[in-house]
């Protein structure tokens, strides 16, 4: 890589000037356009010590530049010139002045509404170029730069992977970035810009980088095997990050789910942890990021796991007992429960604001939102802000969720509310909540606070061993009522359950 070319004329008009930065694939210089009078960036692709026969390597990083060329998007720095110097490929691109996240993050601490505008910025880009083809396979906070006008860019692309080729033009990238697929080799495609999309929120959020350690091999290790930190900032984009970071690609948050949950936090009215800017404290951050914090039971929250487990409120999972009745398994259980706010007890701002950017977002959304969040106190005092003035939209949202995380969430909230909630939410999703609840004192009293037309419709979704579980554990004297009300040929089923066919 070359460092010494200053007042090199390149093409017959770029005076290279002063090196902007240098990286896996080359250099990046300020030069002058003396054709046209004005700065521009020239990025040298330097192919040397790249795998791959030269000719084939020069063509790709062309090809992969020219598709950049045709991405028209607010968020990519504008590419004027592709070009061969002696062999080397040159972009010439716009010239951003500005500061870069990393800058940003070092300075001061980021509010959860100002990461995701920047997180939305990049995102767009992000999926802008997937569009065509392109995987940007460097995304981090050093190369993400905000302009004197507040504008958000994606920057130095690697020139590493043109989608749908099975060349590359090097392994590139910075490690504690990178995505497990990228590091066990073989393919990679767009999700893993989104883990490094991850990661960069993450840091931005909470100021370190969640993998980082003191080798490469550690830091390497960390990513193939470990789960990132309990955020010390946790709301919906905490929530979003984590399932940005699931080491399964497939199982990762898609792009258009997470534009609409950063959309939602960015037009929140306040921001649900700290001011959007101010002096980070001394304890605000670790000054030398070690090993993944283990959760403790009591402190913070629990970490959320990947979609095959999730934890769940200890009040979701005690089955009902007595003899003779059908037994059903309950909702799945794992994990130290997270600390839920005594029932009744006055919803606190942290759920005020949440409740706040939930009604920003539409339905779908604000229930992927509460998803991510179902373990967590401020997700029950939203729901029950909701309640208190806006019950209809509260039930949609949970009509959005995974039925066991909604019946967590409805079972960590005093019964009155969980009721007036239940009684609200579509006939498929009532009958969701209580097949998640399962044979638990939640679900029988839901059940005896339904009129008789309301359960009956309600257990045509709910599969017969649940119905007659409940229903011979009911206490309120409407059993036979209940059973009579069943539809056919559910009714029978459920009676050959009880013992009275």
């Amino acid at each position: 890589m070359r460092t010494e070319p200053a007042a090199r004329l390149v093409k017959g008009r770029y005076r290279v000037g002063r090196l902007l930065g240098a990286g896996g694939m080359g250099s990046v210089w300020l030069a002058f356009d003396e054709l046209l009078g004005r700065e521009v960036a020239l990025k040298e692709i330097v192919l040397g010590e790249q795998p791959g026969h030269p000719a084939e390597l020069r063509r790709q990083a062309l090809d992969e530049a020219r598709a950049l060329a045709r991405v028209d998007h607010a968020s990519i720095v504008e590419i004027f010139d592709i070009f061969l110097d002696g062999g080397t490929p040159w972009i010439v691109m716009r010239h951003i002045q500005g500061r870069t996240l990393s800058r940003e993050i070092a300075a001061t601490r980021l509010g959860e509404r100002r990461v995701a505008e920047i997180g939305g910025a990049v995102l767009a880009a992000l999926r802008a170029v997937h569009a065509a083809g392109v995987v940007h396979c460097d995304v981090k906070p050093a190369n993400i730069v905000i302009d004197n006008q507040g504008g958000v860019f994606l920057v130095d692309f690697g020139i590493a992977y043109l989608g749908g080729r099975n060349g590359r033009t090097g392994v590139l990238g910075t490690l504690e970035y990178m995505a497990p697929e990228r590091l066990r080799g073989g393919d990679f495609h767009a999700p893993a810009d989104l883990w490094s999309l991850g990661v960069t929120l993450f840091q931005a959020l909470e100021g370190y980088p969640p993998f980082r350690r003191d080798t490469q091999e550690a830091t390497r290790n960390a990513i193939l095997t470990e789960d990132p930190p309990p955020p010390a900032w946790p709301g919906p984009l905490a929530a979003a990050i984590t399932r940005l970071l699931y080491r399964n690609p497939a199982s990762r948050m898609g792009a258009a789910e997470l534009a609409g949950i950063l959309t939602s936090i960015a037009r929140s009215p306040a921001t649900l942890n700290t001011p959007d800017h101010g002096h980070i404290p001394d304890h605000g951050r670790p000054h030398m990021p070690g090993p993944a914090r283990p959760h403790v039971a009591g402190h913070g929250r629990a970490a959320m796991p990947g979609p095959a487990g999730f934890d769940m409120p200890g009040q979701a999972g005690a089955h009902l007992q007595g003899h003779g009745h059908p037994r059903i398994p309950g909702p799945v259980r794992g994990g130290t429960p997270t600390p839920l706010p005594a029932p009744g007890a006055e919803p606190g701002e942290p759920g005020r604001r949440l409740a706040a950017t939930l009604l920003a977002a539409d339905p779908k959304t604000a229930g992927s939102l509460l998803d991510g969040m179902a373990g967590q106190p401020s997700a029950v005092e939203a729901v029950r802000v909701l309640m208190a003035t806006q019950s209809a939209a509260a039930a949609k949202m949970v009509g959005y969720m995974t039925p066991a995380r909604a019946a967590a969430l409805l079972a960590a909230m005093p019964f009155g509310e969980a009721a007036h909630l239940h009684a609200r939410t579509e006939t498929q999703t009532a009958a969701g909540l209580l097949t998640a609840l399962g044979t638990t004192p939640t679900a029988l009293r839901l059940v005896e606070a339904m009129t008789v037309s309301r359960a009956r419709d309600v257990f045509d979704y709910v599969r017969p061993a649940v119905v007659a579980a409940l229903l011979a554990a009911s206490t309120d004297g409407r059993r036979d009522r209940l059973l009579d009300a069943l539809r056919k040929p559910l009714g029978d089923q459920v009676r050959r359950l009880l013992g009275q066919n």
